[in-house]
């Protein structure tokens, strides 16, 4: 299903995709999978829905799925564009748990993406832990911070360079003594051209 409502963090109608299960439990858990929408891949938010047997997942294991366009923003609050951080991380668990019957418990929660929505999810579950009890990144872009996102970089944060809190390795030494840290995923074939920027 798809649904749309407007944001907080912009002016523009927000357009999600957007799986639920029935179910007779009292709760069920929510995967928030952050989709890679850069426009040279031609995927978007309903990727998931049309590329991926994701559907069957959810029903056999009683879970929602929801896949916002976080269009080419890196899952960052953009200097010249909108906040999507912001309505990812904060906006829309919020808005899902207060529309739906899912959980809010933190062992109830996941995010996952492909890509840059590998980024973000990685992003998204080390800077939101007490939301996220784990997160996985599928061919995720994993140093953020490499000279060769300058042309990103200037265009989400206004200067060339990624701001430290945005650096996935820096990210993950922060949790390294949480005992609330999030449990990560990471999925990459040794010929994906991301794979030697995955390696720490």
């Amino acid at each position: 299903n798809t649904w749309e409502y407007t944001s907080e963090y912009s002016p523009d109608i927000v357009s999600s995709e957007l799986i639920y299960t029935v179910s007779f439990a009292d709760e069920e858990k929510i995967v928030l999978s952050a989709w890679d929408n850069m426009l040279r891949h031609k995927y978007d938010e309903s990727s998931w829905l049309e590329r991926s047997g994701i559907e069957k997942y959810a029903e056999k294991y009683g879970i929602v799925v929801v896949t916002p366009n976080a269009e080419q923003s890196f899952y960052s609050n953009m200097k010249k564009g909108y906040d999507y951080y912001d309505y990812i991380a904060k906006e829309l668990p919020q808005f899902i748990r207060s529309t739906f019957n899912v959980s809010d418990k933190r062992e109830d929660n996941f995010v996952a993406g492909l890509s840059m929505g590998g980024y973000g999810a990685l992003k998204l579950a080390l800077k939101e832990p007490d939301t996220f009890c784990a997160g996985a990144g599928l061919s995720a872009c994993c140093d953020w911070s490499d000279s060769h996102y300058s042309d990103f970089h200037v265009s989400i944060y206004g200067k060339p360079e990624c701001p430290q809190e945005d650096d996935l390795f820096y990210l993950a030494r922060l949790q390294k003594e949480n005992p609330n840290r999030p449990r990560l995923y990471m999925a990459m074939g040794t010929e994906d051209f991301l794979y030697d920027e995955a390696q720490p």
